[in-house]
């Protein structure tokens, strides 16, 4: 299984990679940025196919205790909310190219809200892979918080961005429409990195009981 975990730490340092870049595509319209967010998710997408079949084949050779078992079915769903973050993170750059490609932009507001909510979510998930890396479950309780956070701000901003639709600061036809889509998609970003830690804290049966 070490094989497998050094592989999905990989994987994680680009899907990190991959949302740092969408950042700086919102920031630049650079097409380079865009091409590669598009370029590392195919990159994660084979290393997640590669990894759920090398877990599978190991799995399948002999009978396993149900502590081995569980570690199996813990490194699949890890593997499987990385793979899920570089789709959003795929998500927010076609949103963002959406907007350049209609000549439109935010407003200064609303990139900096974007921007708080990057910086925070940036931080959880290089603090969720260090739980990951080194199973130590000493900032899983902060990082949990730090969800809790991250909810009530894209819920604040959401307000924002409807009071400033309502004052015609936010006027743009697309940029108006999706910002609400892309605050949802960073939160949604944050929920699947406090996953990967819980999993880590062997939450797996729990989740097992809500499925």
């Amino acid at each position: 299984l070490q094989l497998a975990k050094k592989t999905t730490v990989h994987m994680a340092e680009l899907v990190l990679e991959s949302l740092e870049t969408t950042q700086e595509y919102l920031h630049s319209n650079n097409q380079e940025d865009y091409e590669v967010v598009l370029q590392l998710e195919e990159m994660i997408n084979a290393l997640d196919t590669d990894l759920t079949e090398y877990l599978l084949k190991i799995a399948k050779h002999g009978n396993q205790s149900g502590h081995i078992a569980e570690t199996y079915t813990k490194n699949l769903e890890i593997i499987k909310n990385y793979e899920r973050m570089s789709d959003l993170s795929t998500n927010l750059v076609e949103f963002y190219h959406m907007v350049y490609e209609n000549r439109e932009e935010f407003s200064e507001d609303a990139l900096r809200d974007l921007d708080t909510m990057y910086q925070l979510l940036n931080d959880m998930l290089n603090r969720s892979l260090e739980i990951f890396v080194h199973e130590d479950l000493s900032g899983l309780e902060s990082l949990i918080r730090d969800e809790e956070y991250l909810d009530l701000i894209e819920d604040k901003y959401r307000e924002k961005h409807f009071q400033r639709m309502a004052e015609g600061i936010c006027d743009t036809k697309v940029a108006s429409s999706i910002y609400i889509d892309i605050l949802g998609i960073l939160e949604r970003i944050g929920d699947h990195g406090v996953n990967i830690a819980r999993y880590v804290s062997s939450a797996v049966k729990l989740h097992s009981n809500d499925m």
